[in-house]
Order: structure tokens, then C-alpha cells, then sequence
């Protein structure tokens, strides 16, 4: 038998064995009449730790798509081998989070070969940034995407999935109600303020008002109830602190702007710091000289001795009598 007869022969049964596979039935009981595809998806960087909000990340993902021997794609007996269509889409993600994949729909190309097994691998580009303030800060998020790859011919469907985790950072946005006091104090005198500070990050914080700069020397402040209070995010709370001028027994007229600064960080992470507050206190401080004798004093003194007059008053007039 020549090499061309025994060529054509080849050809002519593959042909054949073609046509049994695309014509055979689901449920033909022959396993070797379908043939296994086998799908993996691998995200290049699959873990983003401590993401800014707005700020674009991606990563390559690659897609290999393999298959067994015997396989008979759509077309093949017509010698134009048809490719299987690879469908990528986002299975999940977080509300806080937008995702695009660079391709859905990928082509894994078949040749005459095809029948002997191979494997082709593909690849694609998923972006993702985080788009709400309202995201965990340090709190794992995480974007399931799923790889289909169709029937093709008498090759089985396959599908795979990969995961990619995003960690958003911390994200600080506090307002205050008031940074600006004026208050006019004596000597003696003490004053209660209080400041509204509201967390709009996406993370408790712990919030403290201290004085920024050494105190004048009269003036002292107690931030016993602004110091490390913690406030969830989207809450409200008050801080306090006491202004007190101590006594001073001369004349006095002083005016003094005195900085105070909120300062904040998240809840179990000192080194996550937001940016500071400046809060301006405006104090002027008068005061007269008291005299050596208080009104109090004197009061008590004019009564003594409108008692020893009238004392004295009864007197004379009993000796007067006599």
C-alpha cells in the first residue's frame, strides 16, 4: 500500500471518527465520545492592602485553558476548527467598590492538532478603584470573578474562579462645630466650652483637645473630658474643657490668643493619624486691685461700730436721768 493510500486511508478515518463525535448523542455511553477541558484563572497580585479611596489599581489575569486528547472541536470536520469562547464576568464585589474587566470574552484558537489534546493560555486586565468613603477602612473586601469556557464540538464546558482582596485604607474626614472663642475672664474666674466633632471617615477614632503651645502664666486648661474619647464614624460628641484664670491681686488687662489643637487617630491603630484641627481661643483677662478690705469686711466693721454708738448713745442718756 503507497504512503499517499495509507495518508488518505488516516485522514478519511479521523474524518469519520469527527463525524461519530458531533453526531453522537448527550447520553452516548462511550466516555471517549466527549472529550475534558480543564479552565484556570490566576490573578497576578491578588491582595491590595490599604487602597486610597478613588485611586485606580489592576492586575494582569492570566486564563489556561486545556484540553484532552480526542477532542473535536465545532468545524473540524469541515477543516476550519472553530475556537471556545471564554466568558469572564464579575461573579461579586463590594457596594463600595467599582470593577471593569479590560475583556469579557476571550477565543482559545483550535487547530487540526486539536484531536492529539493541548493547551492555550490567555491573558486580560481587571481594574477596580474605591469609590465610597463609606468602605471598611482595614476591613477585607473581596471580588469573586468566574471564567467559562463553552462546549465546543465534543469538548465538555469548564469553568474556574478567582478571588482578589482588597483592603481599603483609612480614609479621616472630621468637622467641628466651632474653632473660634472669645471669652473676657477675671482673675478667679472659670469657663466651660465646648467643642461638636464629627466623624465622617470610614473608621472610629479617638479624639483629644490639648493646648498647642506652653500656657500664659494665669491661664491653665483642663481637658480631663476632651481627651481619647471615641467616636464611631458617622457620630457626633461633644468635647469639654475648663478655662480658668488664677487669682492675681493687681491690676490687669491682658489679651492672649491661645491655640488649641484636635488631634485624632483610628481605634487601635496610633499610627494611622488624620490631619489636625486648629482651634483658636481668644481670651482677654481684666481684673481690679482688690482692697486690703473686703466689702464684707467693712460691712461688718460699719455694724460693729454702729453698735458701739448706739452702746454709748444709751449711755449718756441713762446718766443724763440720774
Amino acid at each position: 500500500m503507497s504512503k499517499i493510500r495509507r495518508s488518505f486511508i488516516a485522514i478519511w478515518m479521523i474524518s469519520l471518527l469527527a463525524l461519530i463525535l458531533q453526531i453522537a448523542p448527550e447520553n452516548a455511553h462511550a466516555g471517549l465520545l466527549r472529550a475534558k477541558s480543564e479552565l484556570k484563572m490566576m490573578a497576578e497580585e491578588d491582595y491590595f492592602y490599604e487602597v486610597q479611596l478613588n485611586r485606580e489599581m489592576e492586575t494582569n489575569l492570566t486564563i489556561s485553558y486545556s484540553w484532552g486528547r480526542l477532542a473535536i472541536p465545532a468545524g473540524y470536520f469541515l477543516l476550519r476548527p472553530s475556537p471556545t469562547r471564554i466568558d469572564i464576568e464579575i461573579a461579586s464585589k463590594p457596594s463600595w467598590c467599582e470593577v471593569e474587566l479590560e475583556k469579557k470574552n476571550l477565543s482559545a484558537e483550535m487547530s487540526m492538532l486539536s484531536i492529539f489534546g493541548g493547551n492555550v493560555t490567555l491573558e486580560t486586565r481587571v481594574r477596580f478603584r474605591i469609590v465610597s468613603k463609606d468602605a471598611p477602612g482595614l476591613e477585607e473586601g473581596r471580588i469573586v470573578l468566574v471564567a467559562v469556557a463553552e462546549k465546543n464540538g465534543n469538548i465538555n464546558s469548564s469553568s474556574a474562579s478567582c478571588e482578589i482582596v482588597i483592603v481599603p485604607a483609612f480614609y479621616s474626614d472630621v468637622e467641628v462645630d466651632n474653632d473660634y472663642f472669645s471669652l473676657i475672664l477675671s482673675p478667679g474666674e472659670e469657663r466651660e466650652l465646648e467643642v461638636e466633632v464629627e466623624n465622617r471617615g470610614n473608621m472610629e477614632i479617638v479624639a483629644s483637645i490639648e493646648p498647642a503651645e506652653e500656657l500664659p502664666e494665669l491661664v491653665s486648661i483642663d481637658t480631663t473630658f476632651a481627651r481619647s474619647i471615641d467616636i464611631d464614624p458617622g457620630e457626633k460628641k461633644i468635647l469639654r474643657f475648663r478655662v480658668k484664670i488664677e487669682s492675681y491681686e493687681k491690676e490687669i488687662e491682658e489679651r492672649y490668643i491661645i491655640p488649641l489643637e484636635l488631634s485624632y487617630f483610628a481605634k487601635g491603630h496610633e499610627e494611622l493619624k488624620g490631619e489636625s484641627i486648629g482651634i483658636d481661643l481668644d481670651l482677654r483677662i481684666k481684673g481690679q486691685p482688690k482692697p486690703i478690705i473686703s466689702k464684707d469686711t467693712m460691712v461688718i466693721i460699719e455694724g460693729v461700730v454702729i453698735l458701739a454708738l448706739l452702746i454709748a448713745l444709751i449711755a449718756v442718756i441713762v446718766r443724763c436721768r440720774r
